[in-house]
């Protein structure tokens, strides 16, 4: 049974992103959101997504995080394009935070479940991000028994919030 819910660490390489004051909506082309994007620890940008259609709208607070946000945006692999027979399609600062939000959200979702349920997943199991079986009951040594005792090797990963 492997832990992989923890987040990376700060000393990989990698920027750590945190957005914080999210507040979503629907708008006229969908759901929209404003959020400030925090970088390892410092206050970024506050970013909207009017929900209009057309390019989220950054305001920076800092030209060397808008670069480090610029190279790590490059850094990313390219989404596999969805029509067969197409290149590749590159990230932009768009889908690079619409990736960090979404995993924000689904952190928060999942924290909100651990209240009253205990997440879990099988190996040999396959789950799209942010789905996991649930026990409704919340973490804590007698479910982590239970679980262990009901399903042995074939347990991969229990949630730690």
């Amino acid at each position: 049974m492997t832990d992989k819910t923890q987040p990376q660490s700060a000393g990989d390489g990698n920027p750590q992103f945190k957005i914080t004051g999210l507040k979503t909506f629907i708008g006229n082309e969908g759901h929209g959101f404003n959020a400030t994007l925090h970088i390892n620890g410092k206050k970024a940008a506050f970013v909207i997504d009017d929900a209009s259609g057309g390019d989220y709208d950054f305001h920076w607070f800092d030209p060397e995080l808008r670069k480090l946000f610029a190279d790590y945006v490059q850094s990313l692999p390219p989404y596999p394009s969805c029509l067969e027979g197409e290149p590749p399609i590159p990230h932009n600062f768009d889908t690079a935070l619409g990736d960090i939000v979404s995993k924000h959200e689904i952190k928060t979702r999942l924290a909100r479940l651990c209240r009253t349920k205990t997440l879990f997943r099988i190996k040999g199991e396959t789950y799209r991000d942010g789905e996991w079986r649930t026990l409704k009951a919340p973490l804590n040594e007698l479910t982590v028994s239970y679980l262990v005792k009901k399903y042995g090797t074939q347990l991969d990963t229990i949630y730690q919030p």
